[in-house]
């Protein structure tokens, strides 16, 4: 075994020998620098090798890598939403409409598929939770509303909300066919 051994050792050792051969340096009429393994001609010389310097090498030592600590992602139906808007009736806009109109409501990003889109009036729910940005309202009564659009989660959860003022005008027909809301008003002396 110890023989096995020291006949491995010489035939490394040997073949190192051989693996730091002999480097040859040439100068061509140009002055270009050629250096190579085999004598190219009879005007190049032999460069002296330093010996190599073996370096020690230590294996890195493991990293621990931590983990960013958990961020707490939000659920789906927690979902933010950049733009929640009422676009139509502006907010402190006039209707003239017999109290008949739409609201429509700009969303971005799109809605969630885990969420339902509510409006309610004065604070009373008017339209149940649904999927579309537009909702159609009719014979609201003259006056200053509150419009309230509500994004709910599928677990009656309001995500985010938006709020506007309108303001509805309704014509009025009194009895004698005049339109106006109001009672004539006469004076004690138009009676006599």
């Amino acid at each position: 075994m110890q023989l096995a051994r020291h006949s491995l050792l010489l035939l490394l050792y040997t073949l190192s020998s051989f693996a730091q051969g002999a480097v040859y340096k040439s100068v061509d009429e140009q002055g270009n620098v050629t250096y190579t393994d085999t004598q190219p001609g009879k005007q190049s010389e032999e460069v002296e090798l330093k010996p190599i310097t073996p370096v020690k090498f230590d294996p890195p030592k493991p990293v621990k890598i931590q983990s960013a600590p958990p961020t707490q992602k939000k659920k789906k139906s927690e979902k933010v939403y950049s733009v929640l808007a009422i676009t139509s009736p502006a907010n402190d806009a006039t209707v003239h409409n017999a109290g008949n109109f739409s609201v429509q409501v700009a969303l971005s990003p799109e809605l969630d598929s885990e969420h339902r889109i509510q409006l309610l009036l004065d604070g009373e729910l008017i339209a149940p939770p649904q999927k579309t940005l537009s909702f159609q309202l009719s014979n609201i009564d003259r006056g200053t509303h509150t419009l309230r659009v509500e994004i709910i989660s599928l677990e009656k959860k309001v995500v985010q909300s938006t709020s506007s003022t309108i303001h509805v005008h309704r014509p009025c027909v009194r009895p004698n066919g005049t339109v106006g809301c109001f009672p004539e008003i006469t004076s004690p002396e138009a009676n006599r």
